[in-house]
Protein backbone atom coordinates (compact mmCIF):
# COMPACT_ATOMS: atom_id res chain seq x y z
CA UNK A 1 0.00 0.00 0.00
CA UNK A 2 1.62 3.39 -1.24
CA UNK A 3 0.55 6.83 0.42
CA UNK A 4 0.29 8.13 -3.16
CA UNK A 5 -2.24 6.13 -4.13
CA UNK A 6 -4.50 6.98 -1.19
CA UNK A 7 -3.88 10.55 -1.68
CA UNK A 8 -4.90 9.64 -5.43
CA UNK A 9 -7.83 8.31 -4.55
CA UNK A 10 -8.70 11.07 -1.74
CA UNK A 11 -7.87 13.11 -4.87
CA UNK A 12 -10.67 11.25 -7.34
CA UNK A 13 -12.83 11.26 -4.14
CA UNK A 14 -12.86 15.19 -3.71
CA UNK A 15 -12.40 15.76 -8.20
CA UNK A 16 -14.55 12.72 -9.39
CA UNK A 17 -12.35 11.92 -11.99
CA UNK A 18 -9.08 9.77 -12.32
CA UNK A 19 -7.66 11.96 -14.74
CA UNK A 20 -8.29 15.14 -13.03
CA UNK A 21 -6.76 13.56 -9.92
CA UNK A 22 -4.05 12.06 -12.04
CA UNK A 23 -3.37 15.67 -13.04
CA UNK A 24 -2.87 17.12 -9.27
CA UNK A 25 -0.88 14.23 -8.00
CA UNK A 26 1.88 15.10 -11.51
CA UNK A 27 1.03 11.04 -12.83
CA UNK A 28 -0.02 10.23 -16.27
CA UNK A 29 -3.76 8.91 -15.97
CA UNK A 30 -2.68 4.75 -16.77
CA UNK A 31 -0.11 5.00 -13.94
CA UNK A 32 -2.31 5.82 -11.76
CA UNK A 33 -4.76 3.66 -13.10
CA UNK A 34 -2.09 0.86 -12.64
CA UNK A 35 -1.51 1.84 -8.94
CA UNK A 36 -5.41 1.74 -7.93
CA UNK A 37 -5.54 -1.84 -9.78
CA UNK A 38 -2.41 -2.88 -8.10
CA UNK A 39 -4.07 -1.81 -4.11
CA UNK A 40 -7.51 -3.44 -5.72
CA UNK A 41 -4.95 -6.39 -5.99
CA UNK A 42 -3.44 -6.32 -2.64
CA UNK A 43 -6.73 -5.75 -0.94
CA UNK A 44 -8.89 -8.59 -2.94
CA UNK A 45 -11.59 -6.33 -3.48
CA UNK A 46 -12.63 -3.52 -6.15
CA UNK A 47 -12.40 0.15 -5.00
CA UNK A 48 -13.72 1.74 -7.64
CA UNK A 49 -16.88 1.25 -10.26
CA UNK A 50 -16.10 3.38 -13.51
CA UNK A 51 -19.21 4.07 -16.09
CA UNK A 52 -19.44 7.18 -18.69
CA UNK A 53 -20.85 8.66 -15.81
CA UNK A 54 -17.26 9.11 -14.48
CA UNK A 55 -16.29 7.12 -11.20
CA UNK A 56 -17.91 5.87 -7.97
CA UNK A 57 -16.55 4.33 -5.12
CA UNK A 58 -17.92 0.85 -4.72
CA UNK A 59 -18.82 -0.19 -1.08
CA UNK A 60 -15.42 -1.50 -0.43
CA UNK A 61 -14.00 1.58 -2.06
CA UNK A 62 -16.45 3.95 0.38
CA UNK A 63 -14.91 1.29 3.44
CA UNK A 64 -11.97 2.20 2.65
CA UNK A 65 -11.63 5.91 2.19
CA UNK A 66 -12.27 6.10 5.50
CA UNK A 67 -8.80 4.59 6.47
CA UNK A 68 -7.32 6.07 3.43
CA UNK A 69 -7.81 9.46 4.81
CA UNK A 70 -6.58 8.78 8.52
CA UNK A 71 -3.69 6.81 7.25
CA UNK A 72 -2.86 10.04 4.82
CA UNK A 73 -3.85 12.45 7.65
CA UNK A 74 -1.11 10.31 10.68
CA UNK A 75 1.26 10.00 7.62
CA UNK A 76 1.14 14.28 7.62
CA UNK A 77 1.02 14.37 11.45
CA UNK A 78 4.09 12.61 11.83
CA UNK A 79 5.85 14.68 8.75
CA UNK A 80 5.11 17.69 11.02
CA UNK A 81 5.89 16.55 14.33
CA UNK A 82 9.50 15.47 12.64
CA UNK A 83 9.97 19.06 11.36
CA UNK A 84 8.57 20.79 14.39
CA UNK A 85 11.09 18.55 16.66
CA UNK A 86 14.33 19.96 14.31
CA UNK A 87 13.15 23.46 14.78
CA UNK A 88 10.52 23.98 11.87
CA UNK A 89 7.18 25.29 12.84
CA UNK A 90 5.79 24.67 9.51
CA UNK A 91 2.41 22.47 8.58
CA UNK A 92 -1.28 22.55 9.11
CA UNK A 93 -4.00 22.77 11.60
CA UNK A 94 -7.39 22.45 10.95
CA UNK A 95 -10.24 22.72 13.71
CA UNK A 96 -13.67 23.21 14.09
CA UNK A 97 -15.45 25.84 16.71
CA UNK A 98 -18.59 26.92 17.45
CA UNK A 99 -20.05 29.91 16.11
CA UNK A 100 -19.95 31.82 19.34
CA UNK A 101 -16.28 31.00 20.02
CA UNK A 102 -15.36 32.37 16.21
CA UNK A 103 -16.85 35.44 17.26
CA UNK A 104 -15.66 36.09 20.86
CA UNK A 105 -12.53 34.60 21.53
CA UNK A 106 -11.18 33.07 18.59
CA UNK A 107 -9.71 36.21 16.45
CA UNK A 108 -7.24 37.44 18.88
CA UNK A 109 -6.24 33.88 19.28
CA UNK A 110 -5.19 33.51 15.63
CA UNK A 111 -3.43 36.93 14.93
CA UNK A 112 -1.29 35.84 18.29
CA UNK A 113 -0.87 32.41 16.81
CA UNK A 114 -0.01 33.46 13.30
CA UNK A 115 2.23 36.02 14.53
CA UNK A 116 4.53 33.23 16.50
CA UNK A 117 4.44 30.69 13.67
CA UNK A 118 3.62 32.20 10.32
CA UNK A 119 4.45 28.65 8.96
CA UNK A 120 1.45 27.15 10.19
CA UNK A 121 -1.52 27.22 8.05
CA UNK A 122 -4.55 27.26 9.88
CA UNK A 123 -8.01 26.20 8.71
CA UNK A 124 -10.97 26.60 10.43
CA UNK A 125 -14.54 25.94 9.72
CA UNK A 126 -17.75 26.00 12.06
CA UNK A 127 -18.84 22.64 14.06
CA UNK A 128 -20.50 21.38 16.96
CA UNK A 129 -20.17 18.25 18.92
CA UNK A 130 -21.52 15.37 18.10
CA UNK A 131 -21.34 16.79 14.26
CA UNK A 132 -17.63 17.48 13.99
CA UNK A 133 -16.88 13.60 14.75
CA UNK A 134 -16.65 12.31 11.88
CA UNK A 135 -13.92 14.65 10.54
CA UNK A 136 -12.22 14.09 13.82
CA UNK A 137 -12.23 10.58 13.34
CA UNK A 138 -11.03 10.39 9.67
CA UNK A 139 -8.67 13.04 10.47
CA UNK A 140 -9.86 15.71 8.47
CA UNK A 141 -9.97 17.70 11.44
CA UNK A 142 -7.12 17.93 14.33
CA UNK A 143 -9.47 19.36 17.01
CA UNK A 144 -12.91 20.72 17.73
CA UNK A 145 -13.57 23.61 20.27
CA UNK A 146 -17.37 22.84 20.73
CA UNK A 147 -19.60 22.47 23.60
CA UNK A 148 -20.08 19.12 24.87
CA UNK A 149 -21.64 17.30 27.88
CA UNK A 150 -18.70 15.23 29.20
CA UNK A 151 -21.22 12.40 29.88
CA UNK A 152 -22.84 12.63 26.04
CA UNK A 153 -18.97 12.45 24.44
CA UNK A 154 -18.49 8.99 22.51
CA UNK A 155 -15.39 6.71 24.21
CA UNK A 156 -13.23 6.95 21.12
CA UNK A 157 -12.76 10.39 21.03
CA UNK A 158 -10.76 12.69 23.72
CA UNK A 159 -12.35 15.81 25.89
CA UNK A 160 -10.48 18.57 27.76
CA UNK A 161 -12.38 20.64 29.14
CA UNK A 162 -11.74 24.31 28.93
CA UNK A 163 -14.46 25.99 30.45
CA UNK A 164 -17.45 25.03 32.19
CA UNK A 165 -21.17 26.34 32.88
CA UNK A 166 -24.47 25.77 34.39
Amino acid sequence: MKLQTLQALIGIEELGSIRAAATRMHMSQPALTAAIQQLEAELQAPLLARSKQGVSFTRFGQAFMRHAHLIVSESQHAQEEIAQMRGLWEGQVRFSTSPAIALAVLPQALTSFSAKYPGVVLSVRDGLYPGVTPALREGTLDFAITPAHRQEVQSDIVAEPLYQSD
